[in-house]
């Protein structure tokens, strides 16, 4: 999309007019929106370019987004800005592509997340613009946060009935327990070891793996459960 790199919003729309339209029908057909940022004399990032699809994500159009005096980040989450500016200033001190996730306060559908993926480039003048794509991200974010919620309700629960998990991995032909199967575990060390049925299965035993806040880690014993 090199051609949008050279829209400026204070140019005349009747000079651009066809080139415009080619550029708006393309972008039409994404999903998300397209953009173009630039960072200012004060060292800011401003939009220098949005097409109309921007206002799904916004809840303001092209228009009064490139028009903001305040910059890129005035509409993020307050929480979000730190981060958007370290990495958007490293893309700005190698050259290379940008990702980063944030949310926006909207007036029609509240808390939005969007992920903008952008590559920059010097232009002219020394300043740095990025090409880039924002896409809405608010169903990832939510199906992601309500499956840490599952699983830290699961482990609550788990912790609080004194039950252990374990997993078998055939592949590797491993189990991997937690601290509360670890005591179950070990009671049935000294009783033979029950061989899985498979033809290629030997007296050895599965190496045990513990569990800790580091990972898991081979235990010095073995078991087979």
């Amino acid at each position: 999309m090199p051609e949008l790199s050279r829209i400026a919003p204070a140019q005349s729309a009747a000079a651009f007019s066809p080139r415009h339209a080619r550029i708006e029908a393309i972008a039409s057909t994404l999903p998300g929106a397209v953009c173009e940022l630039r960072t200012r004399p004060d060292g800011s990032i401003a939009f220098s370019y949005l097409s109309p699809q921007v206002h799904e994500l916004y809840g303001a159009s092209a228009e009064e987004l490139t028009a903001d005096g305040r910059g890129a980040f005035a509409r993020l989450h307050p929480d979000d800005v730190p981060d958007a500016r370290a990495k958007l200033a490293e893309s700005a001190t190698t050259l290379e592509p940008c990702r980063l996730e944030y949310r926006v306060l909207t007036p029609h559908r509240g808390e939005v997340w969007i992920e903008l993926r952008g590559k920059p480039a010097l232009d002219s003048e020394g300043s740095t613009r990025w090409c880039a794509i924002l896409s809405d991200v608010t169903e990832r974010r939510s199906a992601e946060a309500e499956l840490r919620a599952a699983q830290a309700r699961l482990r609550a629960a788990l912790d609080a009935s004194g039950m252990g998990t374990w997993a078998w991995d055939p592949e590797r032909d491993r189990v991997e327990l937690d601290d509360a199967s670890l005591p179950c575990a070990a009671a049935h060390q000294p009783r033979p070891v029950a061989r899985c049925g498979r033809a290629s299965c030997s007296s050895s035993c599965i190496p045990m793996m513990r569990r800790g806040s580091g990972g898991w880690s081979s235990a010095p014993e073995a078991a087979r459960l």
